[in-house]
């Protein structure tokens, strides 16, 4: 039994089958068999590590290894998707076979009877016969497929003499003759090994176009490891630091290194250099170092080192390392590769923008050509490609601002900048993030906005981190924390999700459109005829916002009346309880904090006319996306004004907005406001970079269109379409335009983002401008601002315990304690993340002044 596990193990993880192990098992061949078998039916990559065995013994060489894995694909008419990243580049190198030819290839066999698809021999005519005449790298490592025991039959003379020499002692390939080494093998007389050591460094260069393949799966074990490393990497750092960032097996590690090295994705930087004047090196390899005049004396003769001065060679750095300092990190979210990559706004900018979405990170090295094909970007500032261009733009002077501008000088921090995606830092497990974060970075900036999912956890003191202080910052909780500190805002409702609503609660019905919020998903408009379904099909799996963005001016919507035998809002599905059930015993069934709604706060079912006579009950039967039925009588809404947007740029103090003559000053105190966020929340609002995003709610107006002969789809079709998309709404606008002064318009702050907003150039300007007016990057500042993120942690932290947990002080302290802990647990390697279990218990409500929190109403 022993045996069979152990080596059911070593084929699972695809280990070598050696030591006492031998004597044990002489069955080695069938082993190997099984492994490629198995690595071939998963669509994995050849195993290189084997190949010592598999290529002189086992006669099974890369490209006959890939050659089958395409038979059996193309028998099984599977997509050219279904392979992975790199097995799908494996196959480009070896077989010249990239997605356009592996359809035409497909198709040429779909086109065949199916008497010939029986016979092999059909689908190998399809499919190449000789490798690709590929280099190697110089100091790749050549080895024979021939053992010493077998005779030499149809070689050349050279060739013979290069395997003889190869069965004696492997060489470098910039030993031999660059053209024969290619020769011999497309002919599969050799095969290349990529040596990989502790000491040696590696660099990832741009992706290139035309070699890698974008084919990315979500379940190969292999493909994870391998994007992992690829955020890890750092030129300045050694094999053996990526194993301990990692904290994986060094093998493992040199195998994946050595595939990217084989693949052409990186390259070894501490490779032996070719020298122009060396005896090491094959002068083919040299040629570009030959002296163009004929006149200059030729160079040396080629000898051979020793096995010695090889192993030294490996062993020693082309150039002295020294420490490097700890550098600038910017963070970035998926979007901005996206529209880099489909922009088409520069020829060169795709390869680029290819290595920020799959290697998850561009170093410093390599942005100063980023910024020139930055600068060569097409003006598109008209259409729906003006994104494009403004994300292109805020990048290129937002990353000039970090490398160059002498306000943003760290001590002890270089000027370096590197790009992180998001995505790809996630993707590692919390204690190798925190230790990549902190090994090679002495301050993070991020992009704004970040999503939830996608929001770092990061409050601790190293790297200074200018974004969200942990992830709740980008939840719907960080919008009520901000109306609870300043005391105003739009009139929210923060649902408990397995809710059922089919009443709008009082607060609610003097608005035309609102905006729902799922939890960690994009906030949609939604016109009060459709808001009941869409809001309750979203409440069936999430906690949901509602805001009212466009007011009633008569207070009252009439619709079509539909009776409901039930309370307003019915409780919570038990099976969709809130994931703090761990905290669950903390709330009691004793009365709230606040107040919750009476029944003079609310339409009961006997009553669907509210005291004005207007009908207020919304239709509760069509799904979402469903047209109601027809229904001449009902009117519909006319939205006279959309919302308007304005932002604060963050720093600033509240004397320097007024001296500024922002044009928000002339209608709202907002210095005040500012105030009172900075005591209510700890937070110095002229050291950490940001915006205040201010909302103008406007009037909408009732017209009767009841003596009109159009059908209610075409008139609500009609108004939909009169609204303002949400992706307009949420565009970032330098002004408020004319609608600052217009008195309809009520003023309102909508959120606080943490970071450097990509999306408008202006805003962008103004943040870079006002970080370097209020110096928020001298020692002191970063002191206070390291303090204040700590103390906002804390403080927000506490506010949302206070709403979802009903006991008395000191538990919620105690409770607010225990979640702190638990962060700086997660900070120190727990996979399994704590700060998406906050949702709500309660159903809480800001009323535009105050918040307050209600149970479900008694049936």
């Amino acid at each position: 039994i022993w045996r069979k596990k152990m080596r059911g193990y070593r084929s699972k993880y695809h280990i070598r089958w050696n030591g006492a192990l031998d004597q044990l098992s002489p069955q080695e061949s069938k082993f190997l068999l099984g492994v490629v078998k198995s690595l071939r039916r998963e669509l994995k990559p050849y195993p290189y590590h084997l190949a010592d065995v598999l290529c002189p013994v086992l006669k099974l060489t890369p490209f006959k290894y890939y050659g089958d894995l395409l038979m059996e694909v193309l028998k099984a008419e599977r997509a050219y998707d279904s392979m992975p990243n790199f097995t799908a580049a494996d196959c480009l190198r070896l077989l010249e076979i990239g997605r356009n030819r592996y359809i035409h290839i497909l198709n040429k066999y779909r086109a065949i009877g199916w008497m010939a698809k029986l016979n092999r021999g059909s689908l190998t005519k399809l499919l190449p016969q000789t490798p690709a005449p590929t280099y190697p790298e110089h100091w790749f490592i050549i080895r024979s497929t021939i053992l010493p025991s077998e005779p030499l039959k149809g070689l050349s003379e050279e060739e013979s003499s290069i395997i003889q020499r190869l069965q004696r002692e492997p060489c470098m390939a910039g030993q031999l003759s660059k053209d024969l080494i290619r020769d011999m093998f497309v002919k599969q007389l050799v095969y290349y090994e990529v040596p990989i050591h502790d000491e040696d460094r590696i660099v990832v260069p741009p992706l290139s176009t035309r070699d890698f393949v974008i084919n990315r799966t979500t379940t190969d074990d292999f493909e994870k490891l391998m994007y992992q490393i690829f955020v890890s990497l750092s030129e300045n750092s050694t094999v053996r630091d990526l194993c301990h960032l990692l904290s994986a097996d060094v093998t493992m590690i040199k195998d994946a290194v050595s595939f990217y090295c084989r693949l052409g994705i990186a390259k070894k930087k501490t490779a032996p250099p070719l020298e122009a004047h060396s005896n090491l090196w094959h002068p083919s390899w040299l040629q570009e170092y030959l002296p163009a005049d004929p006149s200059l004396p030729p160079m040396p003769l080629h000898r051979g080192p020793s096995r010695q001065d090889i192993s030294a060679l490996h062993r020693q750095p082309s150039k002295a390392f020294v420490a490097q300092l700890p550098r600038i990190g910017f963070v970035f979210a998926s979007d901005l590769a996206a529209y880099l990559m489909m922009g088409n706004l520069s020829a060169s900018l795709k390869s680029h923008a290819m290595t920020l979405f799959e290697v998850g990170k561009l170093q410093d090295e390599a942005l100063d050509d980023f910024i020139r094909e930055l600068d060569q970007v097409k003006n598109l500032e008209e259409g729906d490609t003006a994104i494009y261009f403004t994300h292109a733009v805020s990048l290129r002077e937002t990353l000039s601002f970090l490398r160059q501008n002498e306000a943003f000088q760290l001590p002890g921090c270089a000027r370096s900048v590197d790009l992180l995606r998001i995505d790809s830092l996630n993707s590692l497990d919390a204690a190798s993030r925190f230790r990549l974060l902190e090994k090679h970075y002495g301050v993070i900036v991020a992009m704004c906005p970040l999503s939830l999912p996608h929001a770092l956890l990061y409050h601790n003191t190293k790297p200074m981190f200018f974004g969200p202080p942990l992830p709740l910052a980008v939840s719907i909780w960080s919008k009520l924390f901000l109306y609870h500190a300043v005391g105003c805002g739009p009139v929210s409702v923060f649902f408990v999700r397995g809710s059922r609503i089919y009443k709008l609660p009082r607060v609610l019905q003097s608005f035309d459109v609102f905006l729902v919020t799922p939890w960690e998903q994009q906030p949609q408009e939604v016109v009060v005829d459709l808001l009941l379904p869409y809001l309750n099909e979203f409440l069936l799996c999430s906690p949901v916002l509602v805001q009212g963005i466009v007011r009633n001016s008569n207070k009252s919507i009439p619709v079509k009346s539909t009776q409901v035998a039930t309370s307003d809002v019915v409780s919570p599905l038990p099976q969709l309880s809130s994931p703090t059930s761990k905290h669950a015993n903390s709330i009691s069934s004793s009365t709230m904090d606040g107040t919750r709604f009476s029944d003079s706060d609310i339409v009961s079912d006997n009553d669907n006319e509210s005291e004005d006579g207007d009908v207020v009950t919304p239709l509760t039967s069509p799904s979402i996306g469903q047209q109601p039925a027809k229904d001449n009588s009902v009117s519909t809404v006319s939205i006279s004004a959309s919302c308007h947007w304005d932002d604060v740029a963050l720093p600033c103090s509240p004397e320097s907005l007024v001296n500024s003559g922002h044009n928000l000053v002339q209608q709202y105190d907002i210095p005040r406001l500012l105030s009172n966020f900075e005591s209510r929340t700890g937070l110095g609002l002229n050291r950490f970079m940001g915006f205040f995003r201010w909302m103008g709610i406007t009037e909408s107006s009732i017209s009767d269109d009841s003596g009109r002969s159009d059908s209610v789809e075409d008139s609500r079709a009609a108004q939909i379409r009169r609204r303002t998309s949400f992706a307009a709404l949420s565009s970032f606008s330098s002004t408020a335009s004319s609608s600052v002064g217009n008195p309809s318009v009520s003023w309102v702050p909508f959120e606080v983002q943490f970071g450097i907003p990509l999306r408008d150039i202006h805003l962008n300007r103004r943040i870079r401008e006002n970080a370097r007016v209020f110096d928020c990057f001298t020692q002191e500042s970063v002191s206070r601002f390291i303090e204040d993120q700590r103390q906002f942690v804390v403080r927000f932290l506490e506010f949302i315990i206070d709403q979802i947990i009903d006991s008395d002080g000191s538990e919620k302290k105690l409770a607010s304690q225990e979640f702190l802990s638990e962060l700086e647990t997660e900070r120190q390697g727990s996979d399994e993340s704590i700060m998406g279990t906050f949702f709500p218990t309660y159903n809480v409500v800001f009323d535009g002044s105050c918040i307050t929190r209600y149970q479900e109403v008694p049936l």
